[in-house]
């Protein structure tokens, strides 16, 4: 196997930026927040070219996960969000356009593009708006826009109105676009937006594996209480049709009883409607994405060639 650091000529990489090659597999992603590798590595202004570079080398996306180089790519773009290099917000896209199966990329994309800050916001609304791009990869800008404001208190009006207003476009969005956008304004309380979110959940324009149900999102923003409904109307439309599937292969079915103290895969929620109650069409979900999906798994396999 050609060694990534021989095949890339590192030596054209200067330290500090060089120094992240030899760093290998970073903790897991999930933690936060990032070490402060500029302050650590003593990086500047003066990197952000090399960052970039270094950042979308296609070398080392294409390289081994084995391979300690190749995880540089994620200290770079960590690098580049600590240093705000609004530069880099359009290489980065391209990364979430080439890489979409990347799990390291997806799961820190939102937090690189939050950690950008306000400033990206006149792209980062375009970009959202942009039907063109994956909706995975909307999703991920709509969620770094509502981070915005966790490091610029003062951005929230701007973040909100931005998402509010994407959210009025729910027809062009896609189901998962629209589930993270619901979140937002469940996240910033925005009570306003109830009416049009009823809208979208009664289209059924939305993944409620995404944003809950439409009974979850009234509790969340304090417009009724949970006791206002029957346990079923917590279940998301996949989990009903699951149940549906379970009964057509088997009538006698019968969930046993969950009260709500006791652990349920199913989002803690006990699940007993009658027959009535099951969603029969579409047993299978459909083949569109975020629709029964989970999230990527930061210990799969770092990386893989676009196919």
């Amino acid at each position: 196997m050609v060694d990534p650091t021989e095949s890339l000529e590192t030596g054209s990489y200067q330290p500090p930026v060089a120094t992240l090659l030899t760093l290998g597999k970073p903790g897991e992603s999930k933690i936060k927040p990032w070490p402060n590798y500029v302050q650590q590595f003593g990086l500047t202004e003066a990197e952000i070219p090399d960052l970039i570079r270094l950042m979308t080398d296609a070398t080392l996306w294409e390289s081994s996960v084995d391979e300690t180089a190749s995880w540089a790519v994620v200290y770079a773009w960590r690098s580049l969000a600590q240093l705000k290099a609004r530069d880099a917000l359009e290489p980065f896209m391209g990364l979430l356009a080439n890489y979409e199966d990347d799990d390291w990329l997806m799961i820190e994309a939102a937090d690189f593009l939050s950690l950008l800050g306000a400033g990206v916001l006149p792209q980062l609304t375009q970009l959202l708006a942009d039907v063109e791009i994956s909706e995975w990869a909307r999703v991920a800008i709509a969620e770094g826009i509502e981070r915005i404001p966790s490091y610029e208190p003062e951005s929230r009006d701007a973040c909100i109105q931005i998402l509010w207003q994407r959210l009025q476009a729910f027809n062009e969005n896609g189901d998962v676009v629209n589930g993270a956008l619901v979140n937002a304004m469940v996240a910033f309380q925005v009570v306003e937006a109830a009416p049009l979110i009823e809208q979208i959940y009664a289209s059924r324009q939305i993944d409620d594996m995404m944003a809950g149900t439409w009974a979850s999102v009234q509790v969340a923003l304090g417009l009724k209480q949970e006791s206002d409904f029957r346990p079923e109307d917590f279940q998301t439309r996949f989990l009903r049709n699951l149940k549906a599937q379970q009964v057509l292969m088997n009538p006698s079915y019968s969930e046993p009883f969950r009260d709500r103290s006791s652990p349920s895969p199913w989002f803690n929620r006990r699940f007993t409607p009658a027959l009535g109650d099951l969603e029969f069409p579409n047993l299978a979900p459909p083949a569109s994405q975020g629709f029964g999906q989970t999230l990527p798994n930061p210990k799969a396999k770092k990386k893989k060639k676009k196919k």
